[in-house]
């Protein structure tokens, strides 16, 4: 017989053969067109008389021949399609069937199929790993059976971030650190991220707007008395382009204590006894706080602490010696009891009223038979007045620290007390 070029195939020769000695011939070819093999018979009857030779011609199909490849590293958890056709080199137009092969850390696969290898594959391991496909080519021309070849899919690793929480006192940066959070708790694969967080109306600072970067840095204010929480949406990206399912980080956010700039007004000599946490209930956020404290000197005024204080009165005794109000400013940094998260400074300024300065004058001694005096007061300091009361007579003003008094009758040969008082809040 004729036959292909090895190693094609091998036909069966010689002679004294029966008709059915060739029956185990196998031919294969890998062309992309048909072949053929001829068989040149010449019969010999049972008597040993010979017949006419002939030829037998056998058309030979040709068989897919699929070539082992691997892919380009395809990315966790997205879709790919790879048509087996294009690992036929010799273009014969098949149908394929597939079974693969999954090394632990990939989840979602089939396991078989037919036609195209079309997956979505997860991978969230730290590193790449290889889905292996054994491919079976089958004609579609005469249904000739191809030899398996494989097909080997790389898939890339997505990063992978865990749900996690946060607490942070207001007006502190949240400094939450999203590539520790993979490097940590997740699958270790380098990242990028980007962020943003859903809105509470209780706080501010918050970035709603994608943001970029391994770390959440807002500055968040909560200035409300209970806690607030923050919560962040998170997409990590690998390095390689991969993106991993998103995650969360909630961040409670506990309150700083609001106190309210204020004043108040004293008078000289007289503890201040100012109520710091009754400034924070009434005027700021009503949350329990501690308190430190500390005054700006003043050279008119003595008693006030300029070393910082702790406790929520200001109870310095001030004294103010000059003629005129002076003041002093006091500084308060609160902080939460609970937390201890620290609040905004804010400043409490006291006015010292100085003591009025004034004197009713010497005692005086007058004759029966005259029906008035001049009263010698004096009034240094006394921004409100004075007033002279005592005696049954009258005033020319009692206003006037030198009033004239005239006597009434029944005074006569008695003696008689005039009081001299300043009109102002401390007194005489």
């Amino acid at each position: 017989a004729s036959v292909l070029p090895p190693p094609a195939g091998k036909a069966t020769n010689g002679t004294g053969k029966s008709l059915s000695a060739n029956a185990g011939d196998i031919f294969t070819n890998t062309t992309t067109g048909n072949l053929t093999v001829v068989y040149n018979v010449t019969p010999v009857s049972s008597l040993g008389c010979l017949g006419n030779a002939l030829d037998i011609t056998l058309t030979i199909q040709p068989e897919p021949a699929g070539l082992n490849t691997s892919k380009a590293p395809n990315c966790s958890d997205v879709p790919f399609s790879f048509d087996p056709q294009s690992d036929i080199p010799n273009g014969v137009s098949s149908t394929f069937s597939w079974v693969s092969i999954y090394p632990a850390g990939i989840t979602g696969g089939s396991g078989s199929g037919t036609g195209p290898v079309a997956e979505t594959l997860t991978n969230v391991t730290g590193g790449v790993l290889n889905a292996t496909y054994t491919i079976t080519p089958t004609s579609t021309t005469g249904s000739c059976l191809g030899n398996s070849f494989t097909m080997i899919v790389p898939i890339r690793p997505e990063p992978v971030g865990i749900a996690d929480a946060a607490t942070v006192c207001s007006d502190v940066a949240v400094n939450y650190n999203l590539i520790n959070n993979v490097a940590v708790l997740g699958n270790n694969v380098g990242s990028t991220f980007t962020w943003s967080a859903v809105d509470n109306l209780s706080v501010t600072g918050e970035n709603t707007a994608l943001q970029a970067g391994g770390i959440i840095t807002d500055v968040i204010t909560n200035l409300t008395n209970i806690p607030q929480t923050v919560v962040y949406t998170v997409t990590p990206t690998a390095v390689t382009g991969c993106t991993g399912n998103t995650f969360t980080i909630s961040v409670t956010v506990n309150p700083e204590p609001v106190g309210l700039t204020s004043s108040t007004v004293i008078c000289t000599d007289v503890a201040v006894n100012y109520d710091l946490q009754n400034n924070v209930n009434t005027s700021g956020n009503n949350l329990a706080a501690n308190f430190s404290w500390v005054a700006a000197p003043n050279a008119n005024v003595s008693g006030e602490r300029t070393v910082a204080q702790t406790g929520n009165i200001i109870n310095d005794v001030l004294v103010n010696a000059t003629n005129s109000p002076e003041v002093i400013v006091y500084t308060i940094t609160p902080s939460s009891q609970t937390s201890g998260c620290l609040g905004n400074i804010f400043t409490i300024s006291v006015t010292v009223n100085p003591r009025a300065k004034i004197s009713a004058g010497l005692n005086l001694a007058q004759c029966e038979d005259t029906p008035s005096i001049n009263l010698q007061g004096s009034a240094t300091y006394a921004p409100n007045g004075v007033i002279w009361t005592g005696g049954l007579g009258g005033y020319s003003s009692a206003t006037d620290p030198n009033a004239v008094y005239s006597f009434h009758s029944s005074e006569v040969d008695n003696t008689i007390t005039f009081t001299l008082t300043a009109l102002d809040p401390d007194g005489a």
